[in-house]
């Protein structure tokens, strides 16, 4: 997965974060896909247009998490990603917590 401790001003987009390269098979991180921690701020996971999405699925952790170990993470933007879904958006692949 993709861990963000005291970082800012990341972009995460167009990846496929627990699956195959086709995004129809779940292989699972085993710590999750995303994980923002502390004081991390303006980090941008996805975007508006669907060639920013990710495809988060079938990790065997959380598929996102945000996480405060004393300063809190603000201001992040999570957006038209598919969760816990396919490629396509329409099969699940599941995972852990979400």
């Amino acid at each position: 997965g993709i861990h963000i401790p005291n970082s800012s001003n990341n972009t995460i987009q167009c990846n496929f974060l627990g699956t195959d390269a086709s995004g129809t098979t779940a292989l699972g991180n085993g710590l999750g896909a995303v994980y923002i921690q502390q004081a991390s701020t303006n980090n941008l996971i996805g975007g508006a247009l669907d060639s920013q999405r990710n495809l988060i699925s079938g990790n065997t952790n959380n598929q996102i998490s945000l996480t405060n170990f004393g300063s809190a993470p603000n201001n992040n933007t999570i957006q038209n990603n598919y969760i816990g879904t396919d490629v396509t958006g329409t099969e699940a692949l599941g995972g852990g917590a979400s």
